[in-house]
């Protein structure tokens, strides 16, 4: 311990030792008594020792411990004694004195040294003290603060608080200024004394810290600002006030002076913070005056009264509402004053110069907000006069300034007005017995006060009847909103005649006092001498309350019988009192502790206080409620001018003058300001100030609004209050006639043109159907309130027949059928609404809600018992539905009426199809009446095509989606109701579905079916299958007596299968769905077992009856039958004629014709469709398939079968003849039909009706497109009879090849598989067919493949035919194909014409390799170039080009037959193939013009015909023979040559910017190159080499991709031409490829780009779109500006932006990174590479301010938020663009779980409770 010791100071050491011989000389009992240099010598010491975990165990420092104990004790005692002479002396060293209290606060801390080194002893020392030691401790200190406090530090204090510690503190402070003792020294001064504070108790803290507090107080706030501004100076001062400060006991309440004068002090200061400080220490006093007054005893009233009013008055005389909202006011004190504006106004002393000074405030936009919360708890508790001067303020708002706070102002003081006008109300009807006033002076105070605490208990107790009702409050904001929740729940209970008083301002008598002590001390009632006393008693205590009520009332009480009810609680033994409801209640009195209170249900607080007191109080607020009457303000109609602000502000005068959004607010307001008043008499004012306005046509939308909220939220659980209202406003002021009279006069005014309204048109109608909508629930008004028929019609002609809310009308009327929540129509006015009012409605102008209300309204008047009715009702509706279906403009009504009459027809009959020949009438009579009136009205005829024709195609796919089972069984069975020309459109998928049973894994059957297929259909082909099973077992049984293995394990015949997916069956439920949406993919398994079970009852009448169960239909009944049928099937025909000579009248006639002639063209293609639907006419079929032989009995009559001036009927026959050709399959020339054909005259009448011309077109009419399509399939078929029967068995077989596939693979080696197609086998050949897009040429086929047509050898009778009339024919051929290739089809792709050339240049090709001799026909054709030019070049559809390629390149060669093989390979050239050549050379300069720049105007067409040409030429070039043509190949390729090198440069690094004329010239000079011309081994062969090794490949610039830079060849195509062009210059040439290796070896050894290099590699990528490099961890930038620059929005504004130059002076910031913006911008708009480096827009951004480091990574959303912020302020332009696109609105939904109660607590029953929260 010494050594410890001595390691801090040498000197304190020595003084232990002279003490210790000092006492050693005295006695013991002497003081210690310490110079100033020792004092400093153990503050130096206290500070300086450390903890060293040192334990003194042997005499020698136990001794020194206990000097240095006494040194510590003698060291706090003389330190202030000194401290105090200097002060005195005006000596006070600050240095020193700050060392030495600083040593003196470490001595009072728990961590100092001394009592740390007692912790290593085996026992605590607290726990050996003696009970006569902790006697002398507990004088002062607090033992049981701590569990193990340190003793050494108790003994210090104990010794600070009995040397008179304390006093010298107070001596000290007295005499203390500021300038005679620092601040400095003080605060450590007072840090010594707030350690010792926490260890004394209460009383000692009184006796010797409460004398500091006035002191200190009077210290500090002789401070300066100066002083006390910082913040540790600040927190100093805090802490002084803190020790000082004492809570006040609750026997002691006491106005604490000093205290409100240092917080003003504060208050006043310059400082916020310093203000802040001073008010929030007001607050606390506050605070504490309020605890003080819930918490005194009754016993201390006066001195609570007198502390309260000392405190008010100390507020009123320094003004402190002034200083909080005058001049100097501040947002945060503004919210902190809350309490200080609370308390005033609870006394009562908020004055109206106040209320003017908050206003003020509130007026102010900076304060404004904080003001304004403050007024809803402000209000809660104003007086009558008060409240009346803060409306009148409000009020006198100019209306431009209300915003939504003072909106919610108004609501709070109207809310508060009407409460004090309840109970005014109730002061005269007796529903009220309490008093709502909160003006607290000493009286209110003091009863506050002995509400909440009194030793009293009674329990009031209220019986009713023979049953306990009871109701209790825990806890609510005030007394007053308390008693009034009270009273109401109490009446609810106990009745109106049953009021609870409870008056807060009013004191009870003594006796009654008295007579609660003894009903609370008295045992429970059990004896008649018990309750005869407990009778007196209340006797007693009744006279005394009828005498406290007759002199506060002045009013006679009637008798104590009538007024006053008495009840005893025999059980409890509790007496209750239950005060009059006529007159002013009587205060009742309960215990708080008391749990059987709130059982009961009676209140949990009792007021005592004295009679008098209760007069003054009622006189007084008599008084004050007298005066608001007088004024008219309190009990004057609500709806009056200026009674209601938020009434006036709602109507549109005013409305019109708010600002923007305030109008909806304060309907907001108003209504939930009236719906939750709970006063009926306000609620019927306000009823009858809207019917008023309603009169009035004044504010109507917010009239009915309002309206609608009222009578939606008065309603109790029972429904009653609201049905009782509604039949009020009905009965006694007549709403129903006012309101239609105000619809009546609006609608009038509206049509009229004079309404001027603050509303539109559709919002006034709105406001009005909800209105209705409102008042018709069953919770509002009775099922027998409703609309009748003049309501009805009144609602029709208003707003219906005018046409301006039609559709909104309908869909009310719709919605209030629907609902089940309405009861809005009558019977009668259904009826009369369906029978009356829908015909009325035009079918042009219907729309989707008035189709849907027309259904609804069906099915309602349907529903009648009456049959009668029932069937006027089905034939007024059929009639208004068709009239729908066919003249409806709206394609959404039309499509579901047709869907309604196709449900309707096809469901008739139950099953029978009884009605489909009724439809099919009425659908082929509508098109034949539209053909009539097609030259009158030609867009109304029109239109009825289009719907009947529409209506017939979605009846037949309805048909056969209802009956695919049955058809596909018929299909299945081999008599199917197929198509004429499948609908198959291009390559629908298929997919393998395999099928086996479940008792039988080696037997499986495939199916391949559509994903798009029906359940049913897949079921129809399962039990299809196992019936043909089934019926081969039986067949097998009967010739082999071994029973098959097939079916072996089934007992008898199974009367269902079932079908299995995944181990769930696939029900009939599921028929109608397709495979795809149950789930069946491509080679699913399906698993097949049998059911024994009976069958389900089938209910033939059920709509929803499965697929399968449906009853088989008569097949002459269905639909496609019926149109068969004549005249309907020819009717068809005549319509498709009829429309397309309209169409061809209507373009060459009119202007506007070009539209209506595609429209009438699109009927004629949908009416072929229909055509094309329906199977193939049986008669037209019979009479081709059945022909014979000139040897027989029967002549065809071909004219009439094949009659070419109806293109319609012939292209149906000749689609006839091609299915019969395709279906031939006769091994016997002689027996089949095609020679049976030609035998009849057929062939014969084909070429003579291709003679004729007929199908051709003329230089005054069109070529229509049937007229196109016959002679396509008239050439196909001239082509297909005519062909040689070997070529045909050959073509055939290799088709069998291609269709059968691998379709017959075993799926096992124990299982075979059978595969049942689900498409027939044999499909159209047409022409559509064969030139479907799936069948065309690629276009990235590689240019050099050769694709030459098979030779196709002729017939002979075909020859014969042909070369009848040579001449005439093979111009005949090459007029149709120059024809086709100039006409122009858009909507087909160009496929007809190409197919008219295709086939004709076919059937010439094929006649001219049968016929050489045509040579010179076709030589000698009119103007054979232009006829080869418009073939090749200028034809209007690219399938044309390729057709044209095809057939031209196999009239130039064809291929023979080898000997050995028998197969065509061999390919050599025809006679046609030199001067064909020769007219394709002089075509070469217009061919090489065409690129993809020229394609724009042009064609794109040209540009591929371009293509076509090329290698058409190098085709023929390459193939032919120098040496048989005449053609010079040395003069081609020096032209060629020189076109390639002299051709400018125009493409791009891109597939849609190839050079297509510079390609087709590089393969053409390719094909050159072969035949060895001269040039090639010259030296100008080797310049060319050289030059298109540089120019067009490697001559690669800086900036390449810009147009008109080198090299020539960017694109891939056109360098892989460029190089094959190359590699044939050095074949067969040593000197050319020395050459070209000296040039690949200089490009080697090029630095600036790789040997590998492309322009592609640089450019744009294909989805034309520019990148960003990334720099590194730039991808964050790349990705944010990428999305900005994808908004058309933002790129538009940064590229207008307009940006300042250097030096200009800008309103606008970050000019520079806008710059850069429009900089990247601009690139990525037009530059051509592939991506742009944003290496300056990195050096000039700035982000957190530095530059951008494209190594660092940064976050997007931050980088987003920063660019977003500049971008704001680049420009306006930019601002409001972001505004409008990034700017959202931020809105805070608060859901109210007491709603949600109060819903649940209306609803009568739990299943009517989870209805309607499942509809929520």
């Amino acid at each position: 311990m010494s050594r410890e010791i001595e390691d801090c100071s040498k000197e304190i050491l020595a003084l232990i030792q002279r003490v210790h011989h000092k006492a050693s000389e005295e006695s013991d009992d002497d003081p210690l008594t310490l110079d100033r240099d020792e004092c400093a010598i153990i503050a130096v010491f206290a500070q300086t020792w450390r903890k060293r975990g040192y334990a003194f165990q042997d005499e020698d420092e136990q001794h020194v411990f206990s000097v240095l104990q006494r040194l510590i004790q003698a060291f706090a005692r003389d330190s202030l004694r000194y401290l105090l002479t200097d002060h005195d002396s005006r000596t006070v060293d600050v240095e020193f004195w700050c060392s030495v209290l600083l040593g003196l606060l470490r001595v009072y801390q728990r961590a100092f040294p001394q009592y740390q080194t007692t912790r290593n002893v085996e026992q605590p020392p607290f726990q050996r003290l003696s009970a006569k030691e902790r006697d002398v401790l507990s004088q002062y200190v607090n033992l049981s603060a701590d569990s193990d406090p340190p003793v050494f530090l108790l003994y210090n204090i104990h010794a600070f608080c009995r040397d008179g510690g304390f006093e010298a503190i107070q001596k000290l402070v007295e005499l203390a200024t500021p300038e005679t003792l620092k601040f400095s020294i003080v605060q450590p001064l007072f840090h010594v004394v707030f350690n010792i504070r926490m260890w004394l108790h209460g009383p000692a803290v009184m006796d010797l810290v409460a004398p500091l507090k006035l002191p200190v107080y009077r210290y500090l706030s002789s401070l300066s600002e100066d002083e006390i501004k910082t913040p540790v100076a600040r927190s100093r001062a805090e802490l002084m006030w803190t020790t000082v400060r004492s809570d006040y006991p609750t026997d002691s309440p006491h106005f604490d002076r000093e205290t409100f004068t240092l917080a003003l002090k504060y208050l006043t200061s310059s400082t916020l913070t310093i203000r802040i400080s001073g008010l929030v220490q007001i607050n606390a006093e506050i605070s504490q005056i309020n605890k003080a007054c819930a918490d005194a005893n009754p016993s201390h009233t006066d001195l609570l009264e007198s502390t309260c009013d000392e405190v008010t008055r100390w507020m009123l005389e320094s003004q402190l509402v002034e200083k909080l909202f005058g001049p100097s006011l501040h947002v945060e004190l503004v919210k902190l004053s809350q309490p200080v504006l609370s308390y005033l106004a609870t006394e009562g002393q908020l004055m109206p110069q106040h209320l003017n000074c908050i206003w003020a405030a509130a007026r102010l936009k900076h304060s404004s907000h904080a003001v304004y919360s403050l007024f809803p708890e402000l209000v809660r508790r104003l007086d009558v006069q008060p409240l009346h001067h803060l409306t009148q303020m409000v009020a006198s708002l100019p209306l431009d300034e209300h915003t939504a706070e003072t909106l919610q102002l108004s609501f709070v003081l109207t809310k508060r007005a009407w409460k004090f006008r309840t109970y005014l109300e109730s002061g005269h009807s007796g529903n009220r017995g309490r008093s709502l006033y909160s003006k607290r002076k000493r009286t209110s105070r003091r009863a506050r006060k002995l509400v909440k605490h009194t030793n009293r208990s009674t329990t009031l107790t209220c019986r009713r009847g023979s049953s306990d009702s009871g109701y209790s409050f825990d806890s609510c904001s005030s007394l007053d909103d308390l008693l009034l929740e009270g009273n109401n729940s109490l009446q609810s209970h106990f009745g109106p005649s049953l009021s609870v008083v409870s008056c807060q301002n009013l004191s009870l008598p003594s006796s009654l006092l008295d007579f609660n002590e003894r009903t609370h001390t008295s045992p429970p009632v059990s004896s008649p001498v018990i309750q005869g006393e407990v009778s007196s008693t209340t006797g007693a205590v009744e006279e005394e309350m009828l005498s406290v009520q007759r002199a506060v009332t002045g009013n006679k009480i009637a008798g104590s019988e009538e007024n006053v009810a008495m009840h005893v609680d025999d059980e409890a033994g509790q007496v209750g009192v239950v005060t009059t409801t006529n007159d002013v209640p009587l205060p009742v009195h309960s215990s708080l502790a008391n749990a059987k209170a709130a059982e009961t249900g009676l209140l949990d607080e009792i007021v005592t206080s004295s009679q008098e007191s209760l007069v003054d109080v009622v006189n007084q607020q008599q008084q004050d409620c007298q005066q608001a009457v007088d004024n008219g303000w309190l009990l004057g109609k609500v709806c009056a001018p200026g009674n209601t602000l938020l009434w006036d502000l709602m109507h549109d005068d005013m409305a019109c003058r708010l600002q923007e959004g305030v109008a909806g607010e304060v309907n907001r307001f108003l209504c939930q300001l009236v719906c939750t008043c709970g006063s009926e008499e306000i609620c019927k004012n306000f009823i009858e100030g809207c019917l008023n306005n309603l009169d009035e046509s004044r504010s109507v939308v917010s009239s009915l609004r309002l309206l609608s909220e009222i009578v939606s939220s008065r309603h109790s659980p029972s429904g009653r209050d609201s049905v009782c209202l509604t039949r009020w406003a009905e009965t006694e002021l007549s709403m129903i006639r006012r309101f239609f009279t105000d619809l009546l006069r609006y609608t009038n005014e509206y049509n009229s043109e004079a309404s001027v309204t603050l509303y539109s048109h559709q919002e006034e109608i709105k406001a009005r159907l909800r209105f209705l909508s409102s008042l018709f629930r069953w919770d509002v008004s009775t099922d027998d309130f409703q609309l009748g028929v003049r309501h009805v019609d009144m609602l029709w002609s208003c707003l219906v027949a005018s046409g301006s809310m039609a559709d909104e009308t309908l869909c009310w009327f719709l919605q209030q059928l629907q609902s089940s929540d309405h009861h809005t129509l009558s019977r009668e006015a259904i009826s009369h609404l369906f029978f009356k009012k829908m015909s009325e409605l035009k079918a042009d102008c219907m729309t989707v809600t008035g189709l849907k209300l027309w259904q609804h309204l069906l099915l309602i008047v349907t529903q009648s018992q009456d049959q009668k009715v029932k069937q006027e009702a089905e034939k007024c509706g059929l009639s208004q539905i068709w009239t729908i279906a066919l003249h409806a403009c709206d394609s959404d009504v039309m499509m579901i009426a047709m869907n309604y009459i196709n449900n309707f027809y096809i469901n008739a009959g139950l099953g029978s199809l009884e009605r489909e020949s009724e439809f099919i009438d009425k659908c082929m009579d509508s098109l034949t009446a539209a053909l009539l009136v097609l030259d009158q009205n030609p867009t109304q005829c029109l239109h009825m095509l289009h719907s009947g024709l529409t209506l017939l195609q979605t009846h037949i796919e309805a048909f056969s989606k209802r009956y695919c089972y049955h058809l596909r069984k018929w299909k299945l069975q081999g008599c199917g109701v197929e198509s004429h020309v499948p609908m198959c459109k291009a390559e629908q998928a298929t997919m393998k579905l395999y099928c086996r049973l479940a008792s039988r894994v080696d037997k499986e059957v495939c199916f391949e079916m559509s994903p798009l297929s029906y359940v049913a259909e897949l079921r129809a082909e399962v039990e299809h299958w196992l019936e043909t099973e089934m019926q081969a077992k039986k067949e097998r049984q009967t010739t082999y007596t071994q029973p098959s293995t097939l079916f072996l394990t089934f007992a008898e015949e199974p009367t269902a299968w079932r079908i299995v997916l995944s181990g769930q069956e696939l029900t009939r439920d599921v028929d109608s769905k397709t495979l795809e949406e149950v789930g069946l993919k491509d080679q699913n398994r399906l698993y097949v077992s049998p059911s024994h079970s009976a069958r389900r009852a089938v209910n033939h009448r059920d709509p929803f009856l499965p697929l399968s169960e449906l009853p088989v239909p008569p097949r002459e009944n269905i639909p496609m039958a019926l149109l068969l049928q004549q005249p309907h099937f020819l009717t068809l025909f005549q319509l498709m004629e009829q429309l397309d000579v309209a169409r061809m009248r209507l373009v060459s006639q009119s202007e506007d014709g070009g539209n209506q002639g595609g429209e009438i063209q699109q009927l004629t293609r949908m009416t072929w469709d229909l055509v094309a639907m329906l199977p193939t006419s049986s008669d037209m079929l019979s009479s081709l398939s059945s022909l014979v032989d000139v040897k027989g009995q029967k002549a065809m009559d071909w004219d009439q079968l094949l009659d070419s001036s109806c293109p319609f009927q012939l292209l149906y026959s000749l689609q006839i003849i091609e299915k019969l050709v395709q279906a031939d399959c006769t091994e016997e020339p002689c027996n089949s039909w095609k020679q049976k054909f030609i035998v009849a005259g057929g062939l014969e009448h084909l070429v003579t009706i291709l003679k004729s011309g007929h199908l051709e077109t003329t230089e005054s009419d069109l070529w229509s497109e049937w007229h196109q399509k016959c002679m396509s399939s008239l050439l196909f078929l001239i082509s297909s009879v005519g062909e040689s029967t070997t070529n045909r068995q050959k073509l055939s077989q290799e088709q069998r090849q291609t269709t059968n596939g691998e379709s017959g693979s075993s799926s096992g080696s124990h299982s075979t598989s059978t595969t049942v197609s689900e498409t027939d086998s044999s499909s159209s050949s047409s022409s559509e067919e064969q030139l479907s897009p799936t069948k065309k040429q690629k276009p990235d086929q590689q240019r050099d493949e050769v694709s030459v047509l098979e030779d196709r050898p002729l017939r002979d009778e075909l020859l014969s035919l042909l070369n009848d009339d040579a001449n005439l024919l093979v111009n005949k051929l090459m007029q149709i194909a120059e024809q086709a290739a100039l006409s122009a089809h858009p909507s087909d792709e160009g496929l007809i014409c190409a197919a008219v050339v295709s086939h004709s240049l076919e059937l010439l090709c094929e006649w001219y390799h049968c016929s050489p001799e045509l040579y010179e026909i076709i030589l000698q054709y009119g103007n054979l170039t232009e006829w080869l030019q418009s073939l090749t070049l200028t034809a209007q559809h690219a399938a044309v080009h390729d057709r044209a390629y095809a057939q031209l390149l196999s009239m130039c060669m064809y291929e023979t037959e080898e000997e050995a093989g028998g197969s065509f390979g061999l390919v050599e050239p025809t006679s046609l193939l030199a001067p064909l050549l020769r007219i394709l050379l002089l075509l070469l300069p217009q061919a090489s013009m065409y690129t993809m720049a020229s394609a724009a105007t042009d064609g794109l067409s040209l540009v591929r015909g371009c293509r076509s040409y090329f290698n058409l030429v190098s085709m023929v070039v390459e193939s032919c023979d120098p040496e048989q043509c005449d053609v010079d190949f040395d003069k081609l390729a020096i032209d060629v040559s020189h076109q390639i090198l002299t051709r400018p440069i125009c493409e791009l690094p891109r597939v849609d910017e190839m050079d297509e004329g510079l390609v087709g010239l590089l393969s053409l000079c390719t094909a050159v190159m072969r035949h060895e011309p001269e040039m090639k081994n010259t030296q100008d062969g080797r310049e060319f080499l050289k030059a298109v090794s540089t120019t067009c490949l490697f001559d690669v610039a800086e900036k390449c991709l810009q147009p008109g830079s080198p090299p020539k060849c960017k694109t891939m195509v056109s360098r892989q031409t460029a190089f094959h062009l190359l590699c044939q210059l050095c074949s067969n040439s040593l000197a050319n490829f020395e050459e070209l290796a000296e040039l690949l070896a200089e490009h080697h050894l090029n630095v600036d780009h790789p040997w590998y290099y492309s322009p592609a590699d640089d450019a744009r990528s294909d989805c034309k779109l520019v990148g960003l490099v990334n720099l590194g961890a730039t991808c964050y930038m790349a990705s944010c500006l990428q999305q900005l620059y994808m908004m058309p929005e933002i790129r538009a504004a940064v590229l207008n932006a307009h940006c300042s130059v250097l030096g200009e002076v800008s309103h606008f910031s970050y000019q520079e990174e806008l710059r850069e913006l429009q900089k990247m911008f601009s690139y990525l708009v037009v530059s051509e590479r592939k991506a742009y480096n944003p290496r300056s827009l990195c050096r000039m951004y700035k982000m957190d301010r530095e530059t951008l480091n494209p190594c660092e990574q940064k976050d997007m959303t931050e980088f987003f938020t920063d660019l977003i912020g500049k971008m704001e302020e680049m420009s306006l332009e930019l601002r409001q663009m972001v505004h409008s696109l990034f700017r959202g609105v931020m809105t805070n939904n608060v859901v109210s779980l007491v709603c949600l109660l109060l819903l649940l607590s209306c609803l009568s029953s739990v299943g009517d409770v989870l209805h309607r929260i499942v509809l929520m």
